[in-house]
Order: C-alpha cells, then structure tokens, then sequence
C-alpha cells in the first residue's frame, strides 16, 4: 500500500541555517537529510513494525531494534542504497553495550500472530515495559557525518559491503534531482520504504485564514500491506511529519550520554 501527506518545512529550513555555522565547524555538510532519518528513527522507535524485515519464504518478520536506515544515493556507477547503521544510538553507545545486547531488547516477550497464511512473531512493545532498555538517540551531526562519508566513498565507487547490508527502512530523496512525488518500490527484504520531493515555495492558509506562502514538499510511503494496515503507517507518517515541522521536538528527544560501568 502507499501514502501520501504534505509536509511543512519552514521550521525545518531554519533550524538548518542556525546550526549551519556549528556544522562547519566540523567539516560538515549539513543537509536536509540527517533531519529527515532521525525523524525516521524516533518514529520508528514508536512504531517498530515498519523496522523489519521479511524472511525469504515469507513466513515470519524480523523485528530488528537497530535502525539501520539506507540511503538511495545516485552515483558515477548507478544507484547503490547503503545504509547509515544504529541511528536511534550515539556512537559512544554503540561502542560499549554492542549489537547483540541491543537486538535482544525486543525479544524478551514475543506474540505469536497469523497473518495472510504467515506466521508473524511480534514483539510485545508498550510505553510502560520495564524490560526493555531504550538506547539513547544518536545526534544530528553523527548521522550528518555518517551520510558524508557514505556519499563520498559513492562518488569514488567505493562502497563497502558492509554499508550495504543489514538495513532495515529506506529513505529515498528524489528532491535532490527535482522530482516531487514518486511511488516508491519496497527494498526486499524490508517492509517500508519513504520518497522525499523538492521542498517548494506554495501558498497555503494560515491559522487566521490568511494566505501566505510556505514551503511544502511531499512525502511518498509505501509498506507492505501483508504485514503493516493502513492505519500504521498513516500513524507513523504523522509523527515523522510532526518531528520535521516541530524540529525542536526532535531535538529535544537527543540525549547526552554518559556511559557508567557495568557491574
């Protein structure tokens, strides 16, 4: 199934530019992008079901606690999709608790549902769960210097196998190239996937009926409908949608971490 919204990005475009100067300062190109996959992440972590995968024989998903988000990126030798791994951690994080700790956080409790012939194991997620450890949020400026990298060793051709594997949800911004809808096609064996148009200058209403100009782009969700209903996705559009017109609340869930040993 697919889904469009309208999305507003006035906010989004300003908060860019003030942080513009402290990304710079760290060599870093600072688009929109690292904004939009860490509104994916913290949707994610509110909807775990899109941050799956689908087994080969289509008997059960995967409910995968990392969000290792892919990147549809156009390069001197086609189009190539890695991904930028553990974007719902920091990277201090990651270096001391390591994967497997991470991955079982959803597996404590499982339920076992039937869907379409398929038997689908589902994690048991509710805010109040005291057996589950939610990681810290990784920073803008860490998924910033992730996608740099990842668009440079592009250019030079050079992507590894390893940014290429493990994914789990998939962005693609036709924005880049002009394009402003797209319908875009799921990345086996993943369960959603999103398409980003160009941001343009509209005229909408305001909240005292005024017409005044905004800038809009589109955003394009398509899931696999054996798996996500409707409803789900349309939810986590939403709130994704929410974290980009509200940036100040994405960046209010950022946390500084601070690693305390382990006894």
């Amino acid at each position: 199934m697919s889904l469009q919204n309208g999305v507003r990005a006035d906010a989004l475009m300003q908060i860019r530019l003030d942080l513009k100067d402290f990304a710079n300062e760290r060599k870093l190109k600072l688009s929109y992008m690292p904004f939009f996959i860490k509104a994916a992440s913290l949707a994610l972590t509110e909807f775990p079901s899109l941050n799956a995968l689908i087994d080969e024989k289509l008997e059960n998903v995967v409910y995968k606690a990392s969000h290792n988000i892919c990147v549809a990126m156009d390069t001197p030798g086609g189009l190539v999709v890695p991904n930028i791994k553990h974007c719902e951690q920091s990277k201090d994080v990651i270096s001391e608790t390591g994967d497997a700790k991470e991955e079982a956080t959803y597996t404590s409790k499982q339920n076992v549902t039937t869907v379409d012939n398929s038997t689908i194991t589902r994690a048991l997620l509710t805010e109040n769960r005291e057996d589950i450890a939610i990681p810290a949020a990784g920073s803008i400026f860490d998924i910033a210097s992730e996608l740099q990298r990842l668009q440079e060793d592009g250019m030079r051709e050079r992507i590894s196998r390893e940014d290429l594997t493990d994914g789990t949800f998939t962005i693609s911004n036709i924005g880049t190239i002009g394009g402003t809808y797209a319908s875009p096609i799921i990345f086996p064996p993943q369960l959603a996937i999103g398409a980003l148009g160009k941001i343009e200058k509209l005229p909408r209403y305001d909240s005292n009926n005024s017409l005044v100009p905004m800038h809009i782009f589109k955003v394009s969700w398509a899931a696999d409908h054996r798996v996500i209903d409707g409803a789900t996705i349309a939810r986590f559009s939403n709130r994704w949608k929410f974290y980009v017109e509200h940036p100040s609340a994405m960046l209010a869930q950022l946390k500084l971490t601070t690693i305390t040993e382990q006894n």
